[in-house]
């Protein structure tokens, strides 16, 4: 007989801390696997294995579904387990969300960073055109 797994068995779990969001994946033993970057303020830290309660931090624990899952619950696991220990997280190219990601899709993608990109670029653009445009005008004066 099997051993008994939780509902987060190989989903891809989130917390949203104010402006950002924490990801990891569900080990079915009331567990997280996450890059701990970032998780517990400003500091740097490796993929490692947490319980629930503390990824969570109080938080509710919400699930990402993907249409396109290419690793089925048991191998998202064993690919997550398979980094325990990395420390090679960066907040734009390796963060959880993109360790999640790739634990899912084998693809390490980040929405946040996407947004983040989106927005600053929304924000920028129509300064760097206006600057241009005084700078035109000085110029022919």
């Amino acid at each position: 007989m099997g051993e008994a797994r939780d509902s987060y068995w190989g989903q891809h779990v989130y917390v949203r801390h104010g402006l950002y969001t924490h990801h990891g994946i569900g080990d079915g033993r009331g567990g997280v696997i996450h890059y701990t970057g970032l998780a517990n303020g400003l500091r740097s830290g490796p993929v490692r294995r947490t319980p629930i309660e503390e990824f969570a931090a109080g938080r509710p624990v919400k699930v990402r579904t993907h249409r396109r899952r290419k690793h089925a619950p048991a191998e998202a696991v064993q690919r997550a387990e398979a980094r325990l220990g990395e420390d090679r997280y960066h907040v734009v190219w390796n963060n959880c969300e993109h360790f999640a990601e790739w634990c899912i899709t084998g693809r390490g993608r980040s929405r946040q960073i996407r947004m983040a990109a989106k927005a600053a670029w929304l924000v920028v653009t129509p300064v760097v055109c206006y600057a241009a445009a005084r700078l035109g005008t000085r110029r022919r004066a």
